[in-house]
């Protein structure tokens, strides 16, 4: 199969270093949001958890598609494969860990708050849950990101992987 050559290759890094910093940088803004702002009121509540949904559905899922996407490009037309390195083999087992906390703990939680105003006259024990939710596991993503980040500039296990 031919392979990209350097030009395609640097746009490859350019667009999978594009999706990173989206899916980092809002997932701190995400975090942000939540520990910043404290709204008082059943409208400032339904507005903060619009905004935070805004930005976990176009911009997070953005960033993660551009990852995958690139990620899956990077793995069939460039040296390094899928898991020819031990440091890649880590950082997909990684990704698919953050897609899976975002796609089963993090997202009901933030869908779970997007409702009229009046909802959270009567239903703040579910808001305050799912505000406890995104405080425990929007840090352990934002972790997991910089584990994958730092994983991504220092390749540690560089030994490619034996093949039998």
């Amino acid at each position: 199969m031919k392979s990209l050559g350097i030009t395609g290759q640097k746009w490859l890094k350019t667009f999978h270093l594009f999706a990173a910093i989206l899916w980092i940088g809002c997932g701190v803004a995400m975090n942000l949001l939540r520990v910043a702002v404290t709204p008082t009121s059943p409208e400032g509540m339904s507005t903060l958890s619009l905004a935070i949904k805004i930005l976990d559905d176009l911009l997070i899922f953005g960033g993660v598609i551009g990852i995958l996407v690139t990620a899956i490009v990077y793995g069939i037309w460039t040296k390094w494969g899928f898991f020819r390195q031990r440091w890649l083999s880590v950082k997909w087992l990684l990704t698919i860990v953050m897609v899976l906390i975002g796609w089963i703990i993090m997202g009901p939680a933030v869908k779970g708050n997007v409702q009229s105003p009046e909802w959270y006259l009567s239903n703040m024990d579910t808001y305050d849950a799912n505000l406890a939710t995104s405080a425990v596991w929007g840090p352990v993503q934002l972790l997991l990101l910089t584990v994958v980040l730092i994983i991504s500039v220092f390749k540690p296990w560089k030994a490619k992987i034996k093949r039998p």
